[in-house]
């Protein structure tokens, strides 16, 4: 069966359920703004999701996507 290709554009962190939850219906890939004294994701994922971590400046991440 084939995957259907999605990528999540994360904006100002997201919940690891949510990462995990799609990752085991789609090829999933993380785009996501860096977090200045935080994290993209809350939780490192149970599987390996290959994530991209961009500017922490919103208007560089909406150039970037």
């Amino acid at each position: 069966m084939t995957l259907l290709r999605l990528c999540l554009v994360v904006e100002s962190g997201t919940d690891v359920r949510l990462v995990e939850g799609l990752a085991e219906r789609f090829d999933l890939t993380i785009l996501a703004r860096r977090i200045e004294g935080g994290v993209e994701v809350n939780h490192p994922p149970a599987i390996s999701v290959p994530s991209v971590v961009g500017p922490a400046s919103r208007l560089e991440i909406a150039m970037l996507v």
